[in-house]
């Protein structure tokens, strides 16, 4: 593993680890040398342009330098956080090198490989259905509607009580 020791003058934000279990906080380390009271860390999944799409948690930091934590809800996957200027994300100071949360071992759980997907491009949902009945299905919805309303764009069965459906 390589890595780089970087001084004061350096704008970073540092995983606290490469792996995170299940519901452990995720604490980062972080230096941002021209801090005002609007800089702020976002979290991102592996791949997103923040630019595009919202983080999956934030919180402003209060000091040029220091550890922010966050609670431990976020779902198993790959991650980046990054740190940004001034309450927007046109400036990025630095970003993270990707880390992991672990999926939950126990409870029920539906959830994308990812939070965008490009036209033409297969979704992946993973689930866990601890559960599991005869004839369960995940339904794919337009945003702001629910199984009991619309017929679903799209749905299928599923078999085992985890596992990764495509559509």
């Amino acid at each position: 593993y390589n890595f780089t020791i970087a001084d004061l003058t350096t704008p970073s934000v540092v995983s606290s680890a490469i792996t995170f279990a299940y519901g452990d906080s995720l604490v980062f380390h972080y230096n941002s040398p021209n801090w005002v009271d609007t800089d702020w860390i976002g979290i991102y999944f592996e791949g997103d342009d923040p630019e595009v799409v919202s983080s999956v948690a934030w919180a402003y930091i209060d000091s040029n330098s220091g550890t922010v934590s966050f609670p431990g809800t976020l779902s198993g996957g790959s991650y980046y956080a990054v740190l940004f200027c001034c309450d927007g994300t046109e400036t990025v100071y630095a970003e993270s090198d990707v880390f992991t949360v672990e999926a939950g071992a126990s409870g029920t759980y539906v959830m994308t490989a990812a939070s965008v997907y490009p036209e033409g491009v297969n979704v992946l949902v993973n689930y866990r259905n601890t559960d599991l009945q005869e004839n369960d299905w995940i339904g794919i919805y337009n945003k702001g509607e629910s199984p009991g309303g619309p017929a679903s764009v799209d749905w299928m069965y599923i078999e085992s009580d985890s596992g990764t459906v495509e559509f």
